[in-house]
């Protein structure tokens, strides 16, 4: 191998190497003078642009680069930043290259100045982002739109319909919003499974999409419920949509007709509120709100659709003032939350609390949840509410064990919490936070709120369990009752649906279900609790069947935290 010469011997020597370097980069590397047209570039450059250095740089035919861009936008882009750049500040921004022949592609470019003897150059070291761009559209289309029919998700419909408003404020003109859901679609659920409702929830995606003038604003607001945005449309035009809709379930549902499920025909209805912008709202929160109350006017006048009307139902109205104030009550401290015991059967002794959460509403007085739980799942606010509620119950344990008392606490999670990446170790790091160890807590889902994305949920429940968090299945019997998540999923405790508990003194029926239920999950490993114990026969036949726990009040309502030492005390 020949020694290269010294540089000090030989000048050629540093333009070699920095020619080398030049077209070794991985990044696409080009100088262009101050009319943006090429002067010298690598490798890569060339093989990007799909030509050759000879063909860029020729003598008074050198190429702009302003020929390879892809759309006005990027081209425009690049100029600001380009003029920038000449001006002594270097720029760095991502747009859009045609190559040679290929399909256009996302690059970031970094430009900088360079003073030489033959004037003001721009150097520009370009890299191409293509993969980092399409794995960024992924993520954003999933935290934009629906897993399961692809329809924009309700985050997404706001963004619309807030834009849609903007437009038609400037221009003058309306928007509509059509609200709908399918009439019994629970028991639907509850009936045929969960995979059916999941395939009729898709056709009927696909039966919007195909309906609306621009499918791109059909959105799944959740569970059953969907929404058409419809930009520059008045009465008539809504109206007119809204027959069409209700026209098309006059076609059945074909499900089915493969290995995991028989072919099967359903017939569905639906129910269409419908709310325009400025006549019913003045922005997405009052559109959204004032469609949903038309539709449940619609669902009480069994209409099929209906407008808004300011006043009509005194309910809706009174639904409506609670939906506005409840993002208030939250962050004002006006929740609070009660704590019923939960007793070991055999032992006759204290077992822990569950955190049940409570409104103490200025004016309203104390409202139970059946009032706005429903509402907080609808606005999007049961996240935060289930973060207050974690929060206050885990305050309420770090005093209990300044005080000497060593009480697990239960908490109820929602289906929206259950599917949030964040709850988990947002948790933890409550736990951490006040100093409560893992084994203090328990954490109660429903059966619908683990089937809605069991693979989500199983994530979610297995990080908690492996902290030493307990986790038990709510209201069980109620659900989907299916006995697949009972051995997949890490869980630690079924709780009997009251339901089944209030009346086993005078039902068979319902005893049975409860001692079969016992004995199932006792096969399984796991322990139960029954809830709604209202009388001392229910718990005598509890304790018979061999029940681990017991709540309800036969024991003792639930109560505020302030007042369950002294009931703790009087107890025993």
């Amino acid at each position: 191998m020949t020694e290269p010469n010294p540089p000090s011997a030989d000048p050629e020597f540093y333009l070699d190497l920095l020619r080398a370097y030049f077209d070794s980069a991985n990044d696409a590397i080009f100088v262009l003078c101050d009319e943006q047209k090429f002067l010298v570039c690598n490798r890569v450059t060339q093989e990007w642009l799909g030509t050759t250095e000879a063909v860029l740089t020729r003598h008074n035919q050198r190429l702009p680069i302003t020929e390879f861009f892809s759309d006005p936008e990027s081209q425009a882009r690049f100029q600001d930043a380009f003029n920038l750049a000449l001006h002594g500040e270097p720029q760095r921004f991502e747009c859009r290259i045609t190559p040679g022949k290929g399909a256009a592609h996302w690059v970031e470019m970094n430009i900088s100045r360079v003073n030489v003897a033959a004037g003001d150059m721009v150097i520009v070291v370009a890299r191409d982002i293509g993969r980092q761009r399409a794995q960024q559209l992924v993520i954003e289309h999933q935290a934009t739109h629906d897993d399961l029919t692809g329809l924009a998700n309700r985050h997404h419909l706001q963004e619309h319909l807030t834009q849609a408003i903007e437009t038609a404020r400037r221009d003058g003109t309306r928007v509509a919003l059509i609200t709908l859901d399918i009439d019994r679609f629970k028991d639907i659920n509850n009936t045929l499974g969960h995979d059916i409702g999941d395939r009729l929830l898709q056709q009927m995606a696909d039966r919007l999409r195909h309906i609306a003038e621009r499918p791109d604003m059909v959105a799944r607001e959740g569970g059953d419920e969907f929404a058409v945005l419809m930009p520059q449309a008045n009465f008539e035009d809504a109206q007119a949509l809204a027959r069409r809709i209700l026209g098309s379930m006059e076609q059945s549902f074909e499900i089915g007709g493969d290995d995991a499920i028989p072919a099967q025909s359903f017939m569905l209805d639906v129910t269409i509120g419908i709310a325009l912008f400025p006549e019913h709202g003045s922005d997405a929160n009052h559109l959204i709100q004032h469609a949903d109350v038309a539709m449940y006017q619609a669902k009480r006048l069994n209409s099929g659709f209906a407008f808004y009307e300011a006043g009509q139902d005194m309910h809706s109205m009174e639904r409506l003032s609670l939906m506005g104030e409840l993002r208030r009550a939250i962050s004002d401290s006006e929740m609070e939350l009660h704590y019923q015991p939960i007793i070991d059967i055999a032992a006759r002794r204290l077992g822990g609390v569950e955190a049940l959460v409570r409104w103490n509403h200025p004016t309203r007085g104390l409202l139970y949840p059946d009032s706005f739980i429903p509402l907080a799942e609808h606005t999007g606010l049961i996240r935060a509410l289930d973060r207050w509620v974690v929060e206050a119950a885990l305050q309420a344990s770090q005093a209990w064990a300044q005080a000497g008392l060593d009480l697990g606490v239960s908490v109820n999670l929602s289906v929206g919490s259950l599917h949030d990446v964040q709850i988990a170790p947002w948790l933890i790091e409550q736990l951490q936070r006040y100093s409560i160890p893992a084994t203090r807590l328990q954490v109660e889902v429903t059966e619908s709120a683990m089937m809605t994305e069991p693979e989500r949920a199983e994530e979610v429940l297995t990080r908690l369990a492996a902290t030493g968090v307990s986790i038990a299945v709510d209201d069980f019997g109620i659900g989907y009752s299916s006995l697949s998540y009972l051995k997949r999923l890490p869980l630690h405790k079924i709780k009997i649906d009251k339901s089944f508990v209030i009346n086993m003194a005078e039902s068979d029926d319902d005893t049975m279900i409860v001692h079969s239920t016992i004995e199932l999950a006792h096969n399984l490993s796991l322990s139960v609790v029954a809830e709604g114990v209202e009388n001392a026969q229910s718990w005598s036949l509890l304790k018979a069947l061999r029940c681990d726990a017991a709540q309800g009040w036969h024991i003792a309502k639930a109560m505020p935290a302030d007042a369950l030492g002294p009931w703790i005390k009087t107890s025993g």
